[in-house]
């Protein structure tokens, strides 16, 4: 007799219990995707050089009460809860201090990817487009690029526009046909 086992799966809600329960700390690097809590791979040096260049950049610049939020939980979907590397948010009168963000409030995101490429463009990308999020950009470490994301089709899952730019000048961009391959 075979038997079929199911996975539970947790909502965002309830994701959000177990950390205000205690059961899941800041500590505990994970994510929520479909329902299933997801471990996140260890930011490296050069990672969260990237990341810290960002957010000066993104602070520096960003039009007033428009909100850079640094590796902070972003509500997709009732099931999905990432933990970007930025985010850049409409204001808000609460300053997002009663509620996360969700897709309504997000302008940009920005993910940072070194050995998450894959796991990124497959996985991320396409539930940032099902929400409706804008714009979003994956900055590819291994190329030294960065692909942008916009325009999202809700019902495909898919960015139509997908632009690749080097990251620094003097780049090339290798990844171009895998960024066009996603779109």
């Amino acid at each position: 007799m075979t038997t079929l086992l199911t996975k539970r799966r947790f909502s965002v809600k309830e994701f959000i219990k177990m950390v205000d329960a205690g059961i899941l700390t800041k500590y505990d690097r994970v994510e929520l995707v479909d329902g299933e809590i997801v471990e996140m791979a260890p930011i490296g040096g050069y990672h969260a050089g990237c990341v810290d260049e960002l957010t000066h950049t993104f602070v520096r610049t960003a039009p007033e009460g428009v909100r850079v939020r640094v590796q902070g939980p972003l509500q997709v979907d009732s099931l999905t809860e990432f933990e970007p590397d930025l985010a850049v948010l409409r204001p808000r009168h609460d300053n997002y201090t009663t509620s996360r963000p969700t897709p309504p409030d997000i302008l940009l995101v920005i993910e940072v990817s070194d050995s998450t490429i894959a796991y990124d463009r497959n996985v991320k990308i396409p539930k940032y487009a099902q929400a409706g999020v804008p714009e979003v950009w994956q900055v590819n470490l291994q190329h030294d690029l960065v692909d942008s994301y916009s325009d999202p089709d809700t019902d495909t899952g898919r960015y139509p526009q997908c632009a690749p730019f080097p990251a620094r000048a003097g780049n090339n961009a290798n990844s171009a046909a895998q960024c066009h391959a996603q779109c």
